[in-house]
Order: C-alpha cells, then sequence, then structure tokens
C-alpha cells in the first residue's frame, strides 16, 4: 500500500485506539452503579460501530499480511468484550463485577496494543 493509501487510514485506528482508552478509563468505576454500566454498553456501542463501519471496510488486500489478522483478533476481543459487559450487568456479587471488570481492562489493553501494532507504534 502507498503510503499517502495509509496515511488515510491511520486515523481509523487513532480513533479505535481512542475509543478503547476512553472506555478502559471508565471500567474500573463501572461496576460500582448501574449508571455506570449503562455507561460502558455507550463506549462499547461507539467501539464496536467503529469498528464494523470503519475497520472492516477498509481494502485489506493490499496491507501487509500481519493487519488482516489483527482484525481477526479485534474482532474476537469485542465479541469477548461484549459478553463480560453482558455477564457485568448481571453480576450480583461485588467479586464477580470485580473480576469481568479486569477482564474487560484486559481486553481494551489488548485491543489498544493492536491498534497500536497496526499503526506502527510500540505499546
Amino acid at each position: 500500500m502507498a503510503l499517502s493509501e495509509w496515511e488515510s487510514c491511520r486515523p481509523v485506528y487513532e480513533t479505535l485506539r481512542s475509543l478503547s482508552s476512553s472506555m478502559l478509563a471508565q471500567v474500573s468505576g463501572a461496576a460500582e452503579s448501574p449508571a455506570g454500566v449503562a455507561d460502558l454498553r455507550l463506549l462499547f456501542q461507539q467501539l464496536q460501530t467503529q469498528f464494523q463501519q470503519q475497520v472492516l471496510t477498509l481494502d485489506t488486500s493490499r496491507l501487509d499480511g500481519a493487519i488482516p489478522s489483527l482484525h481477526t483478533e479485534m474482532a474476537k476481543q469485542l465479541r469477548l468484550l461484549n459478553m463480560d459487559l453482558m455477564f457485568l450487568q448481571t453480576a450480583r456479587q461485588p467479586e464477580t463485577a470485580r473480576q469481568r471488570t479486569e477482564q474487560m481492562g484486559d481486553r481494551l489493553r489488548l485491543l489498544m496494543r493492536y491498534c497500536d501494532a497496526v499503526l506502527g507504534e510500540e505499546a
């Protein structure tokens, strides 16, 4: 892919990373209130929409071979993040909620590392 073509793709990954970072910042306190979980749900929807409408629509046929693999891994982490969010919404015990928020944080950090890898930055 030509450099100018890649430069037009950079903002897509930068936005995805930024949304992941915003959601990560909200995760730790979210389990404490239903409103916090609702805010996480909104952030997740934005993250998922960005991935589906911007990242998955990129023409990866001329990209480095690792990038389509990273897209697959990103999609997997988003599916698992959605499941964690559903389980968090139904968690009754504080320990269960804590475990879910920790798991969500790990997944979000992994998504950010994937974005960094695509952007060619060091995590």
